[in-house]
Order: C-alpha cells, then structure tokens, then sequence
C-alpha cells in the first residue's frame, strides 16, 4: 500500500497512549471514517449526476475534513480542488477527479483497516 495518502505522524497523534480506553478510541474514529467515506462518495457521484454544486461540495468538504484530521492529506487537497468548481458547467470534467478521491479514500481505508487488523490503531 502507498503510505504516502496518509501523513503517518498525524496519524500517530491520533493514538495519543496506547490504553485500552484510547485505543477503542481509536478503533471507533477509524470505523467511522471507514463508514462514511463510501457514503460520501457515492453522495458526490450522485450529485454530479444531478447537477447539484451544493450537495457536491457539502460532502466533498466533510471527506476533505474528515481525511484532514486523519492525516491523509493528499485525498483532503484532491476534495479541496473539487470545491474549485466555478460553476455547473465544470461539473463535466468532475469524473476524472471523483475517480481520484474514490482512489485515494480507498487506498486510505485499506490502510485504517491493516492498521485495526494489527491493533495499531
């Protein structure tokens, strides 16, 4: 897996003590983002269809802040450009973007899930 999605130390902040209490802490922030980033993204598919910038941005930015907290900074900047739209008409060339952000999030969740299958996170 390419760690470079993910910024390790900010990751590592997120573990703060390794005690029981925090490291289910832990588990359950990366259960929920593991949850929500299809969700999301399926969000963002489905508002391009629709020609909704709204409803668009408004999940791009909770991925993009969510990824942000976590670490995986590259995948916060490719939903961070999509929010560069300048109107409707962009929504057009949005594919190969989507396709990135569903890459990089993937990519994201396979490295939150390795890390709970080791109890590293």
């Amino acid at each position: 897996m390419d760690d470079a999605f993910i910024h390790m130390q900010m990751l590592d902040a997120i573990q703060i003590v390794e005690s029981q209490r925090n490291h289910q802490l832990s588990k359950t922030i990366a259960g929920m983002y593991i949850a929500s980033a299809p969700v999301l993204l399926q969000v963002m598919r489905d508002a391009v269809d629709c020609g909704n910038l709204r409803e668009l941005f408004s999940a791009a930015d909770a991925l993009r802040s969510s990824s942000a907290s976590l670490g995986a900074v590259r995948l916060a900047n490719l939903c961070g450009a999509l929010a560069q739209l300048p109107s409707k008409a962009g929504l057009a060339n949005v594919s190969s973007q989507l396709d990135a952000i569903e890459r990089a999030a993937s990519i994201v969740c396979a490295i939150l899930m390795e890390k709970e299958r080791h109890s590293i996170v």
